[in-house]
């Protein structure tokens, strides 16, 4: 009997810092094989001493204060990619295997939907209204910027919104899928800002409500907190209400 062959993608073990779930298939890009937590920080506790500034009476003072509050709209990932490469069949019986990626490039997605049309991908439009513009073809179902932030609990003058948060636009490619100009931002690299590295672009799928965070993957470079790591990014969350990720890679 003659056995149909395939060559799979490169199937991708993702350590990541916090808990993901529903992991599901794609090609392209392919659903993460498994992710692991490995660690898990909590919220910031800004509570510190209560400043204190002394009265006296007759005089008017001019004062000048300053708050540190965390987010409620948003979570941040990152980690390290490990896999192999494998010839298997159709039934997923292994004819050969190659192990250890020394290096790793391409991108990195997550998306609360079940499953991408990856071909329909094209950039998010932070627009207000759903003209055409939003979409190729009909523009009715595209999200537009208010829903998008009705997703995250978020309110149109917060300062952490979608559009507050993706203030620049840089071009991805996904498989042979050429996008410009798609809204981005740029996450930090040893606790400061920065525009070169960590770069994050807002993706969603034609004529739908899907909703894609994607990041290139930088494979062992300084990330936020002055460690190498392979991918870092932010998802949107709504005030600790808890949602479900799928994550998807693409490795070249």
């Amino acid at each position: 009997m003659q056995m149909k062959m395939r060559m799979l993608g490169v199937i991708i073990s993702l350590f990541v810092v916090i808990l993901l779930t529903a992991i599901v298939l794609a090609d392209p890009p392919t659903g993460a094989d498994s992710v692991t937590k490995v660690t898990s920080s909590k919220r910031t506790n800004f509570n510190e001493t209560v400043k204190t500034v002394p009265a006296e009476a007759g005089n008017v003072t001019e004062l000048q204060i300053n708050i540190t509050k965390q987010t409620d709209h948003w979570q941040g990932y990152y980690g390290n990619i490990s896999g192999t490469i494998t010839l298997d069949n159709a039934n997923n019986f292994t004819m050969y295997q190659w192990s250890g990626l020394a290096d790793v490039g391409g991108n990195i997605f997550a998306t609360e939907a079940s499953s991408v049309t990856w071909t329909s991908i094209i950039c998010a439009n932070l627009s207000s209204n759903m003209s055409k513009d939003n979409c190729k073809g009909q523009g009715e179902e595209c999200l537009n910027i208010t829903e998008m932030e009705n997703m995250f609990g978020m309110n149109p003058d917060d300062a952490d919104g979608v559009d507050e948060t993706f203030t620049s636009t840089k071009d991805i490619t996904i498989d042979t899928v050429d996008l410009t100009n798609c809204p981005a931002t740029n996450l930090y690299q040893n606790d400061s800002s920065q525009t070169t590295y960590w770069n994050e672009t807002l993706l969603t799928v034609n004529d739908t409500e899907t909703l894609i965070f994607a990041v290139n993957v930088e494979d062992d470079m300084f990330g936020f907190n002055y460690q190498s790591w392979d991918f870092q990014m932010i998802v949107g969350e709504n005030e600790g209400a808890g949602k479900t990720y799928s994550f998807y890679v693409e490795l070249v």
